[in-house]
């Protein structure tokens, strides 16, 4: 394995549910980013909780669900959680959206 495979980070955020149940996914690469915003997806996986929050909460049928998909680096796993967004979490699904290509 590359130095660059053993540091690739790759992030995906899929987003369902909501009052119309459309989907949007986005994805960001950290081998597409420049190094600067490459160490920023880094920092905010490291800070992402690895844990999902309670699956149920009450009037919370038209919110939207969030499923976040990391690749490589130190902690790859999935993650899937019904807003409202831990604090940490919300950070990272924010700046893949905002950065990111759609997927």
């Amino acid at each position: 394995m590359t130095e660059s495979e053993a540091t690739r980070l790759r992030v995906e955020v899929v987003r369902s549910g909501g009052f119309a149940g459309i989907s949007a996914r986005w994805m960001a690469d950290t081998d597409d980013l420049p190094a600067d915003d490459a160490e920023i997806l880094r920092r905010l996986v490291a800070a992402s909780p690895t844990r999902p929050a309670a699956t149920h909460q009450p009037g919370a049928a038209d919110r939207f669900t969030y499923a976040v998909r990391i690749s490589g680096g130190e902690r790859p796993g999935e993650v899937r959680m019904p807003e409202p967004l831990p604090g940490a979490l919300r950070a990272l699904v924010d700046w893949v959206a905002d950065r990111a290509q759609p997927a």
